[in-house]
Order: C-alpha cells, then sequence, then structure tokens
C-alpha cells in the first residue's frame, strides 16, 4: 500500500511479503530526478528503493540493502519498467 502523507511531506510504502512473513515500511520521496524510499528490513539491514531514470513510459525501479548502516550499499534488484500500449 503507498500514500501520500501531506502533513509529513512525504511517501509511505506498506509491504506484505506473506511468504518471507515480512512487512515492510518504508518512507520518502523525490530527490533529484528520482524518487527514493528508505526503511529496514525484518533483519535490521537498511532498504532503499528508488525509481530512477523516469520517463513517461518507463522508469527503472532498484531494491537495494545495507548492513552498515547505509555507509555501502548492495543492489539486490532491478527492473526496467515499461507502461503498456493499447486496450
Amino acid at each position: 500500500m503507498r500514500f501520500y502523507d501531506a502533513k509529513a511531506g512525504l511517501w509511505r510504502v506498506v509491504w506484505v511479503a506473506p511468504v518471507s512473513r515480512n512487512l515492510l515500511i518504508l518512507k520518502g520521496g523525490a530527490q533529484g530526478e528520482r524518487i527514493l524510499l528508505e526503511g529496514q528490513d525484518s533483519d535490521g539491514s537498511w532498504l532503499r528503493w528508488s525509481f530512477n531514470d523516469i520517463q513517461a513510459d518507463s522508469f527503472v525501479w532498484r531494491g537495494e540493502s545495507s548492513r552498515d548502516g547505509g555507509k555501502t550499499w548492495r543492489l539486490e534488484e532491478e527492473h526496467r519498467m515499461k507502461r503498456r500500449t493499447g486496450a
């Protein structure tokens, strides 16, 4: 579930992963030309989800994690998304 928190001026994301029994809570917003959401995983590592290279019909989503408090990041997933056309 994603929603904009107008009072805090940021986006909040609640991600439920039933198979791994994880509940992730991230928050963030625009940072330069990308959207950046940050939070913590159930094991305490930091998470960073970002929407990059945003175009009218595409973007690149990256999921990264850090086990040293954000000093270094490891890319875990990258998806190149494209909007469908037609009916």
